[in-house]
């Protein structure tokens, strides 16, 4: 059974702002996510899509997240979200976007090809969330893991599906 984001309390989670707004598109449809699921070649968790039903894209407000181990970004054992992207095209950042996609990350600026990139560090691109497929198949339920750009491309696991790694976000730094 995937894992899903029912009961989880969306009142605070994101941040309101103008910039926020041009991160945000109106909830996906059934139609946009199978398009992007074929263009993508992955199934999109159904936590990434509750997400996105309760606002599609933008800014986190509970932005940090737990790591195993220091990264480039911080000594701390953390991570900072800057935007989680929307289902959709229009909207910046978006992962049917036609400049900053998953393709985008893969082809230009040489990320490995494990999955779906949905997220980025305040970094501008040296640190990228990724849904990670390498083990559960394309089809499957993928990990969340922070693939770090300036360390060489290091993959550091950070949870084992969406729903835990949206629940694992903490409002301020510990």
């Amino acid at each position: 059974m995937p894992a899903n984001l029912s009961n989880f309390d969306f009142s605070d989670f994101w941040s309101r702002s103008e910039y926020a707004t041009k991160l945000s598109e109106p909830s996906p449809s059934q139609a946009m996510i199978a398009e992007l699921e074929q263009e993508l070649g992955y199934r999109i968790p159904l936590a990434y899509i509750e997400l996105c039903h309760n606002q599609n894209g933008g800014l986190p407000h509970k932005c940090f997240h737990d790591t195993p181990h220091a990264t480039s970004y911080s000594e701390e054992h953390r991570i900072e979200v800057a935007e989680i992207y929307a289902i959709g095209r229009t909207a910046m950042w978006s992962l049917g976007s036609d400049d900053c996609n998953t393709a985008f990350w893969v082809n230009e600026c040489e990320y490995p090809p494990l999955g779906i990139y949905f997220a980025n560090c305040p970094d501008q691109g040296h640190q990228m969330l990724a849904l990670d497929y390498r083990e559960c198949g394309p089809e499957g339920e993928p990990s969340i893991v922070l693939v770090d750009e300036i360390e060489n491309y290091r993959i550091v696991p950070l949870a084992k599906d969406f729903a835990t790694f949206i629940r694992g976000l903490n409002p301020e730094a510990k």
